[in-house]
């Protein structure tokens, strides 16, 4: 799983144990080319540079101590892509993937100033202990297409509504505006929408004003089928919350603008698989 959010390494690990995952391992050469074909069709990855989870660590043989390379989910480090000369010497040092050339670079989680180093970073789920059929996406209905999670159905609208109208329109097919959480889905979305319109399409963002525990209050996004907004694509100088807006998809790149809501466009719907 891609995170897009810039998070330091220590943390990046920690967002990837609340799903009880880890930060990635890989152990072959097919599988490093895989993940770089993948995050090659997302757009602004900070510096080129993806956390894995790879670590440095001073460990003792037999006869000697050196600083040795493990995994955060303790599988055998049995595979190294690292660039010529970038393989790490010193203790706590991190393991990125670079996107342009799919070789990793060993990193300080920190820079010269002490500040904390954030990328965005990937998840691995870890192999089942036991063994389980292969889930199947459920059934969509007529006129939609399956996201990449088991239960995603969208619904393609090409009539332009405003944004309350669409969030109707989709209501009367039984879901909602869509919500989007993570990368891939965006850019399944982006992929399939291109083809049918040249405008750009509302998705199920909206504002909402309220106040912090430590006292400051203002605009947040959120989804309006009340998931949770942990992901955001939005397009340079995009991305502020205020009254009155929303968020469309841009047909040319994927990334996301902030529309009044009074405008008129395409729209997708998320709804439920078929029963």
């Amino acid at each position: 799983m891609f995170g897009a959010n810039l998070l330091s390494n220590d943390h990046a690990e920690k967002e990837c144990k609340k799903l009880g995952w880890h930060l990635a391992s890989v152990h072959d050469t097919a599988t490093n080319n895989l993940i770089g074909d993948q995050l090659k069709k997302i757009d602004n990855i900070t510096n080129k540079l993806v956390w894995l989870g790879g670590f440095t660590m001073n460990a003792c043989g037999a006869d000697s101590c050196g600083t040795t390379w493990f995994w955060e989910d303790s599988t055998p480090f049995d595979f190294q892509a690292f660039a010529k000369g970038y393989n790490g010497s010193d203790d706590y040092q991190c393991t990125t993937f670079n996107i342009t050339d799919n070789l990793w670079y060993a990193q300080y989680q920190e820079d010269g100033n002490n500040k904390d180093i954030k990328l965005p970073y990937l998840c691995k789920v870890p192999n089942p202990s036991f063994s389980t059929p292969k889930p199947t996406h459920s059934p969509c209905p007529n006129g939609s297409f399956p996201g990449i999670h088991l239960h995603d159905c969208f619904m393609f609208q090409q009539v332009s509504l405003k944004w309350h109208d669409a969030k109707d329109a989709c209501f009367g097919h039984g879901g909602d505006l869509a919500s989007i959480h993570d990368a891939f889905t965006n850019k399944l979305v982006f992929d399939f929408v291109k083809n049918y319109t040249s405008q750009n399409i509302w998705l199920g963002a909206k504002t909402s004003y309220g106040c912090s525990q430590f006292g400051g209050c203002g605009y947040n996004w959120e989804w309006d089928d009340k998931s949770d907004f942990e992901y955001s694509n939005f397009a340079a100088g995009a991305g502020n919350a205020d009254t009155g807006i929303s968020i469309t998809l841009k047909n040319n790149n994927g990334l996301w603008n902030t529309t009044f809501v009074t405008e008129e466009h395409s729209f997708l719907c998320k709804v439920p698989p078929s029963s």
